[in-house]
Parts: structure tokens; C-alpha cells; sequence
């Protein structure tokens, strides 16, 4: 997770959950920002090893107060979209095959 200078002197908590999951949370002057950084599991994973990242990051998330704010971003290992036809987000424009999940 990359922070700005200006911002690192907000950071009041680092938390580092795992190698896929971490958090980093600032107090501005009106509310705390709750930043979770991920690297999702991939498709070929077990169901056990992707259930315990998703349970973890829900239960990390629920439990930041309701008052601060929550950001989630990172590499989601995902597709967008109802329909798997893998154009709807880059217009086709894609290197390689599309996986599983």
C-alpha cells in the first residue's frame, strides 16, 4: 500500500491480517478511513482457502465502527458483469483467455 506524505501522519493503526489482506486506517478531522488493501484468491484455489479470505475480510470490515468510512480496494480476482462474455468492462480489448471465476 502506497501512502502520500501528506497522509502518513494521519495513519493511526496498520493492521496486517495476512500476505492477502491488510488495513491501514487515517483519522481525518471529521472521520476515521478504514483502507483495506487484497489480493483475492484465484480461481484455482480451493473453495476453503477462497471461504476463509472472504469470512475474514467480511468479519474485518463489519467490525470498523459504523460512523468511519470503509475502502476496499485491491485485486479482486473476479469478473464484471452478469454475463461472462468478458467485453462489458474493457471492450474486448483483453490479453489472453479469461479464467474460471
Amino acid at each position: 500500500m502506497i501512502v502520500s506524505e501528506r497522509s502518513r501522519e494521519a495513519i493511526n493503526e496498520v493492521q496486517r491480517y495476512d500476505y492477502r489482506l491488510m488495513k491501514i486506517m487515517i483519522a481525518s478531522s471529521s472521520v476515521n478511513i478504514h483502507f483495506f488493501s487484497l489480493y483475492a484468491p484465484q480461481s484455482g484455489l480451493s473453495d476453503n482457502v477462497k471461504d476463509a479470505f472472504w469470512t475474514l475480510l467480511d468479519e474485518q470490515t463489519t467490525a470498523v465502527p459504523s460512523e468511519d468510512f470503509v475502502i476496499v480496494a485491491g485485486d479482486l480476482n473476479d469478473h464484471d458483469g452478469r454475463e461472462k462474455n468478458g467485453n462489458c468492462a474493457h471492450g474486448g480489448f483483453d490479453v489472453g483467455e479469461r479464467n474460471t471465476n
